[in-house]
């Protein structure tokens, strides 16, 4: 069973399409924000998240041993870091006096548990039809693999920022505001209720 690669093809530039024009007005704006606020240029967190931004669009993959060492082995190992570091933080919460080194890496945590988990639940559909292809010889699986499956890794730069957005209160709260703004009700006209008073 082959697959119609012209809808497909058609279907991922659409879908491509409509989640780009989000990603990179979500990008700009974050960008600003880290450039207006001299707060948040001063935060560490915050310069990882820009490099990992950087790093994302960064995917070599010649061969299959260039695959498994480049895509599937860094998805591996930052994924048991990832676990690693966010149990050992959660070990040291539960310590004597170890309350308020839990209150500074507590965003730090979420930002990196949201940027793992949307990197694996973008990477885990690309991993796996590449395998399969290898395990099996069924065509089926080649064509996801080869037409379907090798868009998935662009997904993760393109939900990146949306994923920072998250992590981010301050910048939250200033989109939060904007929104405020335009929603605020204001009167045409000002009511004399001074003259109205006996």
């Amino acid at each position: 069973m082959a697959l119609d690669i012209t809808s497909i093809y058609s279907a991922l530039f659409l879908i491509l399409l409509t989640i780009t024009i989000p990603s990179i007005i979500c990008s700009i704006y974050i960008v600003y924000h880290f450039i207006r606020s001299q707060e948040l240029r001063k935060r560490l967190n915050n310069h990882i998240i820009v490099v990992l931004v950087l790093f994302s669009f960064i995917q070599p993959g010649l061969g299959l041993f260039d695959w498994f060492c480049n895509v599937f082995g860094p998805i591996i190992v930052g994924t048991v870091a990832t676990m690693i570091l966010i149990i050992r933080v959660i070990l040291q919460k539960h310590r004597i006096g170890q309350r308020a080194i839990w209150q500074r890496n507590r965003k730090m945590v979420i930002q990196l548990a949201s940027l793992s988990t949307m990197y694996i639940a973008v990477w885990i559909p690309d991993i796996i039809s590449y395998v399969i292809p290898i395990i099996v010889s069924n065509p089926l699986a080649l064509d996801l693999a080869s037409n379907v499956f090798c868009y998935f890794e662009y997904l993760a730069a393109l939900l990146c920022p949306f994923v920072c957005l998250v992590g981010l209160p301050e910048v939250r709260q200033s989109i939060r505001q904007i929104f405020i703004r335009f929603n605020t009700v204001q009167p045409t006209f000002q009511n004399p209720v001074g003259f109205l008073r006996p």
